[in-house]
């Protein structure tokens, strides 16, 4: 018996093309698999506090983030690749922007994804010294319950103390956070264009930028977010101050933030109100300061008025002044003191007596040697060096004086010829100075 049959043509069930992983992809996810982030031995870190690992050119860069509320982080734009700077596809950074977490309480340590760029600064050409903000915002894939920074627009005030928390990358797979203080500096031949607390770009001090550093947070003694880690001095401008000959002391590490006073936010709570925050930030004006700076004699003025100040505390016949004198072979000054005028003769003739003469005193001083020079932080400072000490004898007629309101002075170091000066009674302003 034959059997037949009638029938539709077989199905064949279609299924998916197969994607084949591209090998380099493949590759940087296992090393994306093996990233650890932790706090450093002995302390304890903010939770909100997050590595950053970005895929440039198939290898990755490393900086620091950190929560603004739970679903930002925030870190500093020149962390990110120009062409995640620069693309018009905000949610591009899927692929190339990844965040970690670090164990926290009773949680791992947990990888969230980049959703989209909220917000990211233009940074034109390659000084941080004109960027006049360095910060990106970033979406995550998923809301992160940490504690979150609040930020404060008091501004960065100069000398005062701040701390930094910032993940340093140890290798290309584990990066430790950590906490550094550090100091803010004004008007530094770095960045003289740092004049005040809302200056948009502050100079810190002492504080080592070290592979990851970039984006990392900067706290003021409230506790609230002041700024935000953008870059170290480039080497050229460390090299210049290393090698110019003008370096007082051992040059601090040095770092560019950006003010928390002057950064946009996308909180939209406190907006940026100093005007200080809109000056114009051009290369032109950095290198007028500078020269400005290499010019003045302000730092000795400084100094030679204190020099001023100790020699009239000795006795109080007269008012005297001192004169800096340049040196023909060092950036440095010798100092020359001379009598300006008498102070009133009634307030001090009986210490030497009405009918003399002649008077002799002696002052033992310290044998000025005023140096410039950049200190640490590359401010321009004037430096006193007072370890050796000289004899200064004074000889005058007290009779003369106290008759006729004038006499003559004469000064002399020990060994050396001196010179002589009529001196006359001080105006009253004169004394008032005194």
């Amino acid at each position: 018996m034959a059997l037949t049959g009638c029938g539709k043509k077989a199905e064949v069930q279609s299924k998916p093309p197969i994607r084949e992983i591209d090998p380099i992809e493949g590759e940087m996810e296992k090393l994306l698999q093996k990233q650890t982030v932790e706090c450093e031995n002995g302390i304890s870190c903010p939770g909100g506090m997050a590595k950053v690992a970005v895929i440039d050119r198939n290898k990755l860069r490393f900086c620091t983030g950190f929560l603004v509320n739970s679903v930002t982080l925030a870190t500093s734009a020149s962390c990110l690749t120009e062409s995640l700077r620069l693309s018009t596809d905000d949610t591009r950074c899927e692929k190339d922007f990844h965040v970690f977490f670090p164990r926290f309480g009773f949680e791992d340590q947990k990888r969230v994804g980049c959703k989209r760029i909220l917000l990211s600064s233009p940074l034109t050409g390659k000084d941080a010294t004109l960027w006049r903000n360095d910060i990106t915002y970033i979406e995550l894939s998923e809301p992160v319950y940490r504690r979150s920074f609040r930020l404060s627009r008091q501004g960065i005030e100069d000398t005062k103390f701040v701390s930094i928390w910032k993940v340093d990358a140890q290798n290309d797979e584990v990066g430790i956070i950590r906490k550094e203080d550090c100091q803010a500096i004004q008007k530094s031949y770095v960045n003289p264009l740092a004049e005040n607390q809302f200056s948009p770009v502050i100079t810190l001090s002492g504080c080592d930028f070290v592979k990851g550093n970039t984006g990392g947070v900067v706290i003021g003694n409230q506790g609230k977010w002041r700024g935000i880690v953008s870059q170290p001095i480039d080497k050229t401008m460390d090299d210049f101050l290393r090698n110019s000959g003008l370096l007082i002391e051992p040059l601090a590490p040095i770092l560019h933030v950006s003010n928390g006073a002057c950064l946009p936010s996308v909180l939209d709570s406190d907006p940026v109100l100093e005007r200080e925050c809109f000056k114009d930030l051009d290369v032109s004006q950095v290198d007028v300061r500078r020269s400005e700076m290499l010019n003045t004699d302000q730092p000795y003025q400084t100094n030679r008025s204190a020099i001023q100040d100790q020699i009239n505390a000795v006795r109080p016949y007269f008012v005297w002044d001192a004169k800096l004198i340049k040196s023909n072979t060092e950036n440095s000054y010798t100092v020359k003191i001379s009598p300006k005028c008498m102070n009133k003769v009634s307030t001090w003739i009986d210490q030497v007596g009405r009918g003399s003469k002649k008077s002799t005193y002696s002052m033992v001083l310290p044998d000025w040697k005023l140096v410039l020079g950049f200190d640490r932080s590359s401010r321009l400072v004037s430096r006193m060096d007072e370890t050796l000490q000289q004899k200064i004898f004074v000889q005058f007629s007290p009779k003369n004086a106290w008759n006729n309101n004038k006499t003559e002075v004469n000064v002399w170091r020990q060994g050396t010829q001196g010179d002589s000066y009529d001196i006359e009674l001080c105006n009253p302003l004169e004394e008032e100075n005194n």
